[in-house]
């Protein structure tokens, strides 16, 4: 479990809605200085709309909130200078260049001009943009204008970065780089909250993560917690050869359940839950052989955080 230290983010019994429609209900969270923060839930469970409250775009239609120890509502102004924001859909002057669009966005928020200079040369280089600076907007890609917006985020390093969907549309190589720069400013103090379905992405890089299902947050603790907490059975699947008998093999202890099907003329499929797979794997193996059994392939299947995203978010299924 996380120790607790200096709450960047609190967030206090917040609800919102559009109309009629309830978007949050009853939030609560509490964010600390530097950490790596992902918010995951099915499309239309809250995530984009708290990111949004926390940007002081939107304001609660019940509860506070407050960021760096400021009032989010009375001290939304001095706040917007300390944050960076990444939307999903993020908008650019078209006629301008990358290089210009940055720099605009970088100047609102009163940097030296040299450190402007500076962190831009940075940002466009390592996100491979820097011999496209001086072309117009309306030339880039889908990707390259994802790029930019990443780096009108970045550009005056924020005490507290807002990211919704961050790695959409980037290649895999910017992804990386992407990853690493978040790292590299949770070392020096940012918070970053970012919301996505990608439970991949929040496996390797959140400190903690919150799921949401239809605006309330269902739980929230560290990936490795989250899982430990399932108690998921991991899912080994064998293929055989031939048929072989089940009795020993059902009576491996840590072996929960067995069952066998045959796949094609020569490939039979076994497959085991069991509670500690590293532990038993051996064993079953072993016993495989014992029985003449000529094994073809393998596959295992740890429980991961996709476990707990579909158990603790998903609709029921009928």
């Amino acid at each position: 479990m996380m120790v607790e230290t200096q709450a960047t983010v609190i967030i206090e019994e917040v609800w919102k809605y559009y109309g009629k429609i309830k978007a949050l209900e009853n939030v609560n969270l509490r964010i600390q200085k530097g950490e790596i923060f992902f918010l995951l839930g099915p499309n239309g469970s809250g995530k984009s709309t708290l990111l949004r409250i926390l940007s002081t775009i939107f304001s609660p239609d019940k509860g506070r909130f407050s960021l760096f120890g400021l009032d989010g509502i009375r001290d939304r102004t001095v706040i917007r200078k300390q944050i960076g924001i990444l939307s999903e859909h993020s908008s650019h002057w078209d006629r301008l260049t990358g290089y210009e669009n940055a720099w605009f966005f970088a100047s609102y928020y009163n940097i030296p001009q040299k450190m402007i200079k500076n962190r831009l040369n940075d940002l466009f280089r390592r996100f491979g943009l820097w011999e496209k600076r001086n072309d117009a907007v309306v030339t880039y890609s889908y990707g390259m204008r994802r790029k930019l917006s990443i780096i009108e985020a970045f550009v005056h390093q924020p005490k507290l970065l807002l990211l919704d969907e961050p790695s959409m549309g980037l290649d895999y190589v910017s992804r990386l780089k992407l990853f690493d720069l978040m790292e590299q400013e949770a070392l020096k103090g940012t918070t970053i909250i970012v919301a996505t379905n990608d439970v991949n992405e929040a496996s390797q890089m959140a400190k903690r993560v919150a799921l949401l299902r239809q605006g309330t947050v269902v739980i929230t603790d560290e990936p490795m917690e989250l899982v430990k907490s399932l108690k998921a059975l991991t899912r080994i699947t064998l293929w055989v050869a031939s048929p072989i008998p089940l009795t020993s093999l059902q009576a491996i202890n840590g072996v929960e359940g067995v069952a066998a099907n045959k796949e094609a003329e020569n490939s039979f499929q076994i497959v085991f839950l069991v509670r500690d797979g590293r532990k038993i794997l051996p064993h079953i193996v072993n016993e495989v052989v014992k029985e003449n059994g000529a094994i073809l392939g393998m596959d295992v299947n740890e429980p991961n955080l996709g476990d707990v995203f579909l158990k603790l978010t998903r609709e029921e299924i009928h």
